[in-house]
């Protein structure tokens, strides 16, 4: 579990042609998280308020950096989310490298919903066992066959640094179950609560 007294939670967001704007509204999750954010709503007890994380994520839109800035680099971010493109997207190289270094150097990369795609095409699901959106298990079958197991009865998967979802609003799903393994349960629990964000359960209730 994170201290909030650790140095700033630093967060990267891939965007790859064009993403789903569901898919990037996870991310305000984690700005949520922030001190900033807590002592602007002041709704929070004391005890709650005081774990407020240092933290760059917030949900205004901006390209502040491309995968080429050293600003984004491997060892300048802790988190790497990728939202979905189209699933017929295909990334060029370099892409897939800026994915695939901060794989290796132990970055958690948060993939939701088809950017499982772009996870796949930069080869960090090879040897895992990882979700996607239901309806194209078929189809990433197909495409990363290196993957150990493509589960379709998970919203949420994690293998090793590596955490996918399956569909869209399963994006919350993920960050969600991301806040409650690293950091303080009445922090987390009370954001959630206020951003409404229901407690499903990690398995489908249906096939």
């Amino acid at each position: 579990m994170a201290s909030n007294d650790s140095k700033p939670l630093r967060i990267g967001v891939l965007l790859t042609y064009s993403v789903q704007l569901l898919d990037l509204a996870a991310v305000d999750l984690f700005g949520m998280m922030s001190k900033d954010y807590i002592t602007e709503i002041d709704v929070l007890p004391p005890n709650i308020a005081s774990l407020g994380l240092p933290c760059t994520a917030n949900i205004g839109i901006r390209l502040t950096a491309s995968i080429h800035d050293a600003s984004v680099s491997a060892d300048n971010l802790d988190i790497l989310v990728i939202p979905g493109p189209d699933p017929k997207f295909v990334p060029d190289e370099s892409v897939c490298a800026f994915v695939k270094a901060h794989h290796d150097a132990g970055n958690d990369i948060l993939a939701i919903c088809t950017g499982s795609y772009i996870a796949g095409y930069a080869g960090i699901l090879d040897g895992k066992s990882v979700t996607g959106p239901r309806g194209l298990i078929s189809d990433l079958e197909v495409k990363f066959p290196k993957v150990k197991k493509w589960d379709s009865t998970r919203r949420v998967s994690k293998d090793g640094n590596v955490w996918t979802s399956g569909g869209v609003t399963n994006g919350n799903d993920l960050v969600s179950a991301y806040l409650r393994e690293h950091y303080p349960l009445p922090l987390v629990n009370a954001i959630l609560s206020i951003a409404d964000v229901g407690e499903r359960q990690i398995e489908y209730e249906s096939k």
